[in-house]
């Protein structure tokens, strides 16, 4: 049985409108509801996956902050190890004139009465210490 609204606009259209019985309109709605938790659950893996991506992201800043801190510290430590690389350099190379000094007065009488003196120091400075 047809409304009368219904009837009246199938007369206008001239298509006769089949008639929906309440079982069509209980699997339409069965069908509604099926396509909408569907819906629902795709979004709720797309929200699962949001999420997931929001904690990988936070763990991601949290690393980037401790590895800024550590680039920090590394920075520090390789200036005092160039530092003391300046330093060790520069006792070398007067541990080298001083070897190169030695070693052409010793050549010479008057350069190894030098030497023996300079090695006495040294006794006398290493039984102090």
């Amino acid at each position: 049985m047809m409304n009368a609204g219904l009837q009246a606009k199938s007369l206008k259209t001239g298509v006769a409108q089949p008639e929906k019985t309440p079982e069509k309109l209980l699997a339409e709605a069965e069908r509604r509801i099926k396509k909408l938790e569907s819906k629902i659950a795709d979004q709720q893996a797309t929200i699962r996956d949001l999420r997931a991506e929001a904690r990988d992201f936070a763990a991601l800043q949290a690393k980037i902050v401790d590895l800024k801190e550590d680039i920090t510290e590394l920075k520090g430590e390789i200036k005092e190890v160039t530092r003391a690389n300046h330093e060790h350099v520069a006792r070398n190379e007067a541990l080298r004139d001083e070897n190169a000094r030695l070693r052409s007065g010793a050549k010479s009488p008057k350069g190894l009465a030098v030497t023996l003196e300079v090695a006495n120091r040294k006794g006398s400075d290493a039984a102090a210490a």
